[in-house]
């Protein structure tokens, strides 16, 4: 038993001649392995989050140990929550691998820098194929990068690798960030919370008190101060925020300040 690609061919005179046996799967690795196992057969694959044989663009340079180039964009499918098409449009202008295990849609909507296409600057993958409006569509034009379709992946990863175009900031508990959307760009506040006090608050007979009240009983509390600095914003449109700690969103429309593709993670 041979591959080649994803098809399959198998010999039953020892090699001497091949017959086609099946078509497999989609997959990222080159030389996946079958074999025949008790009877039965077995298929033996890495579940790779990119072509093996295009590993190399993929990865970050300038470290001692190669590391996974993280995605700009990543999502399981680029629908919306109604179950319709979400089109990249002339307001989409992404640096930065896209990662979907869907389709894809974009659109000639006018304006924008690229005669009313998206603009993909870097590599694209996706599970399915490109769907356009209006059909034809120019290709290098859009897909900067290059394209790589018809490349599902069987499990979508929970832990996504961190975005090499995202903006990270954060200390954790007891932390708190407001980020304060306009338009494109973003700026913030970072509060810090105090860790908790004993307060003692004597309660009197009457109220307000006066020089003849007597205090029934003291109330003791904790309480937490919170203080507040300003923090470097920079641009939301197209980019990835990742807050470690409490987040606060301020604008007048999340969608339409942020510009969308972006997405906050806290």
């Amino acid at each position: 038993m041979v591959t080649l690609d994803r098809y399959q061919y198998i010999s039953t005179d020892q090699g001497q001649s091949w017959t086609f046996f099946d078509e497999l799967p989609a997959v990222w690795e080159s030389s996946p392995y079958f074999y025949d196992r008790n009877g039965e057969l077995a298929h033996f694959e890495l579940n790779l989050p990119y072509p093996e044989w295009e590993q190399y663009d993929f990865v970050m340079e300038g470290s001692e140990t190669e590391l996974l180039m993280p995605y700009s964009y990543y999502l399981e499918n680029d629908i919306s929550m109604n179950d319709t098409p979400m089109p990249w449009t002339s307001d989409h202008s992404l640096s930065g691998i896209l990662r979907t295990n869907s389709g894809l849609h974009i659109k000639q909507a006018g304006g924008g820098d690229n005669d009313g296409w998206p603009t993909f600057v870097d590599k694209v993958i996706i599970g399915g194929e490109v769907s356009s409006s209006p059909q034809n569509y120019p290709f290098n034009q859009v897909f900067q990068g290059g394209l790589l379709d018809h490349q599902p992946m069987g499990e979508m990863p929970w832990d996504n690798p961190a975005r090499q175009y995202g903006y990270w900031f954060g200390q954790g508990e007891g932390h708190i960030y407001m980020i304060d959307v306009s338009g494109s760009s973003f700026s913030g506040w970072h509060g810090v919370i105090s860790e908790p006090r004993e307060v003692v608050t004597p309660v009197y007979s009457e109220y307000p008190p006066n020089e003849d009240s007597t205090i029934l009983y003291n109330n003791v509390y904790t309480v937490r101060d919170t203080t507040w600095s300003s923090f470097p914003g920079g641009i939301s449109s197209g980019r990835t925020l990742f807050v470690d700690g409490e987040l606060w969103i301020r604008g007048d429309s999340l969608e339409s300040k942020l510009g969308l593709p972006a997405e906050i993670l806290s």
